[in-house]
């Protein structure tokens, strides 16, 4: 539910337009691990409930807002490597 989340934020949808693109984008799906074949996908009520939790106690500007830290996170080698393609962003 937390990647959902973070797809809901990251693409500005509201409660039933993420229901929507769950069932209508599969890389959505794919992204918040949820395989709509074999488990039932969150719906409407479920992800604004997951919402309100996340709210509630405060974690959803803290978990969006943290800076990435540990083994996932760029490094300077990453970046270092990657020099060469500087000039197609």
């Amino acid at each position: 539910m937390l990647r959902t989340h973070f797809l809901q934020q990251w693409f500005g949808l509201a409660d039933p337009a993420m229901e929507e693109a769950l069932h209508d984008v599969p890389l959505y799906g794919e992204f918040a691990g949820l395989d709509n074949w074999t488990m039932r996908l969150p719906d409407e009520s479920t992800i604004l409930r997951f919402r309100h939790l996340l709210e509630k106690h405060k974690l959803a500007a803290q978990i969006l807002h943290r800076p990435a830290h540990g083994r996932n996170a760029p490094s300077s080698t990453c970046r270092t490597r990657h020099k060469g393609l500087k000039h197609f962003r």
